[in-house]
């Protein structure tokens, strides 16, 4: 959702009833590709062109829109950063890696949906 979204408003415009139909495309393709044909990576796969597709709107709206474009990077990178370097298994200290992965996710939705409502 978030990455149809920045595509909706970096890079082609959509109609309302064809976000909606792309929305529906995606929801029947996560059913089809992890309860019936199951792929592992496919929600690795999915989050990755979500946040690539961020990167690169926000870098080609950051000189036009610079803080809209600014949080969109920060919660790219933010969403980048809770997945693939925090992770969900083990602990820093006393606090659970989990825990401090949901609050970097918690933040990089923040960021993401102040972007989405600062850009045009």
């Amino acid at each position: 959702l978030i990455g149809v979204s920045f595509f909706h408003f970096g890079i082609k415009p959509f109609t309302e009833k064809l976000f909606f139909l792309k929305i529906l495309g995606l929801f029947v393709a996560y059913l089809v590709f992890v309860y019936f044909f199951p792929i592992p990576l496919y929600g690795t796969l999915v989050g990755g062109i979500a946040m690539l597709i961020v990167i690169i709107v926000s870098a080609k709206k950051l000189p036009s829109e610079r803080s809209g474009a600014i949080y969109g990077l920060i919660g790219a990178v933010l969403f980048i950063l809770a997945g693939l370097v925090i992770g969900t298994k083990g602990s820093r200290g006393p606090v659970l890696n989990v825990d401090i992965f949901h609050i970097g996710l918690a933040i990089a939705n923040y960021c993401l949906a102040l972007s989405i409502l600062r850009l045009k």
